[in-house]
């Protein structure tokens, strides 16, 4: 009988002994979870302009910016001279920099309007970068707006959602998408305007303006907003020949 016993409070013992060496329920859960890369945030950069060396261009040029390594997010934009529809067709990043830029929103342009092209990719940044856009019909460009920023700690580099609005001469501020767009929480909507005319400085109450820039033949900005919801990105100018926006949101 002590013989059993003792065989009994062997196993309780071994029992206990494994049990309390087991971690506790959460302990490598929490460890697993804790290294995420954070929220998404955005950092406005640069805004540049052609300097007046582009004129009724199919592709035109921004130099000498300096931009940072990461998803860079472009606005690019001009007037539309064409004579026929056009959109900004493609984007290259270069000079010291590197990457691929890729089409986010480019909506159409009629003649005689603005353009307005957003565009993203991941680059590898530098002092004396380029920033290049083309349009699809040829002598599309009269200058060219080109202003940047970085998204960081994204989930996707995929745009969730995408606005534009395009307006005449005749139009007055303020100067809204046409349909709205959700904003994730922890997550950014990034837009811009373009306005055909050399004199335009530019505000917004739904985005902060992060940077912006003229030429004698046009003026752009570039925002952001990271209020959670719906909003429908909108701008107001100084000036107002001809004015086109567009925005896209990432999380």
């Amino acid at each position: 009988m002590l013989k059993k016993l003792l065989i009994i409070a062997l196993i309780v013992s071994a029992c206990s002994f494994v049990a309390s060496a087991r971690p506790g329920p959460d302990s490598n859960y929490n460890i697993a979870i804790s290294g995420g890369g954070g929220s998404p945030t955005f950092t406005g950069q640069t805004s540049g302009n052609d300097g007046g060396t582009c004129s009724f261009a199919t592709t035109c040029t921004v130099s000498g910016l300096t931009l940072t390594s990461g998803y860079l997010v472009v606005v690019f934009g001009s007037g539309n001279f064409s004579g026929a529809s056009s959109t900004v067709s493609s984007a290259a990043v270069g000079g010291v920099c590197s990457g691929t830029l890729t089409a986010v929103a480019t909506p159409t342009s009629t003649a005689n309007n603005a353009i307005i092209g957003i565009f993203g990719g991941t680059i590898t940044g530098g002092t004396g970068c380029t920033l290049s856009a083309t349009a699809s019909a040829a002598g599309t460009f009269l200058g060219l707006f080109a202003g940047a920023g970085t998204l960081n700690n994204l989930t996707s580099t995929t745009a969730s959602a995408t606005c534009s609005g395009a307006y005449p001469a005749t139009t007055g501020s303020p100067y809204p998408c046409t349909s709205s767009i959700s904003i994730s929480s922890g997550g950014f909507a990034v837009g811009g305007i373009i306005d055909s005319t050399g004199s335009s400085t530019f505000t917004s109450g739904t985005m902060s303006v992060d940077s912006q820039s003229a030429t004698s033949n046009v003026s752009g900005a570039i925002g952001n907003s990271s209020t959670a919801g719906s909003i429908t990105p909108s701008w107001n100018t100084t000036g107002f020949v001809n004015v086109a926006v567009a925005a896209a949101a990432w999380r």
